[in-house]
C-alpha cells in the first residue's frame, strides 16, 4: 500500500475542510417561495450543555398557529405576520431569517430566528425547519419545530 507523504495529505485535508466550510451563496435562480402560509410552531425543546436546564426551561414557548406572508425579491425574503423578519434564500433551498427581539423573560432578553428548508410536496409550497430562541446571557438551546404550509 502506498503512503501519502505528509505534505500532500495535509493539503488534501485542508482543501476538504475548506470545501465543507464554504459559506452558502444566496440563490441566483431562486424557486418561488412567496405566498401566504400557515405558520405552525410546536412547543419548545430545551437543551443545555452547561447544566442550566432548569434556568433554560424558564423560556417556555407553547407554540402557535398563525398566518404569515412571505414576500420574495430574488434571494431576499421578508416575513410578516406572527413574526416580522428579513431573510435570505440560498442556493441549496435553505432559508435563514435574521434575529429579531422576541421579548424579555425571567432569564433575560431573548431573540428569535428561523432556519428552514424549502421542501415542496405534491405541488404545495412547504417550508420546514426550526424557530430558535437565543438567550444571550446563558448557554441554552431552545427551539421549536416549525412548519409553514402555503394556504391555497
Amino acid at each position: 500500500m502506498k503512503r501519502l507523504s505528509p505534505l500532500p495529505l495535509a493539503l488534501l485535508l485542508a482543501l476538504a475542510s475548506t470545501a465543507c466550510l464554504a459559506p452558502l451563496e444566496p440563490c441566483t435562480e431562486c424557486p418561488d417561495v412567496a405566498g401566504t402560509y400557515e405558520f405552525v410552531a410546536q412547543e419548545t425543546t430545551v437543551e443545555s450543555e452547561n447544566g442550566n436546564l432548569a434556568l433554560c426551561n424558564e423560556v417556555y414557548y407553547t407554540g402557535v398557529t398563525d398566518l404569515v406572508i412571505l414576500q420574495q425579491s430574488g434571494s431576499a425574503l421578508q416575513l410578516t405576520g406572527y413574526l416580522s423578519m428579513e431573510g435570505t434564500l440560498y442556493e441549496d433551498d435553505t432559508l435563514a431569517f435574521n434575529r429579531v427581539d422576541f421579548g424579555e423573560t425571567p432569564v433575560g432578553p431573548v431573540t428569535a430566528r428561523i432556519s428552514a428548508n424549502f421542501a415542496p410536496e405534491n405541488g404545495r409550497k412547504i417550508i420546514k425547519g426550526r424557530l430558535r430562541f437565543d438567550i444571550q446571557e446563558h448557554d441554552c438551546d431552545v427551539w421549536s419545530v416549525l412548519t409553514m404550509t402555503e394556504v391555497q
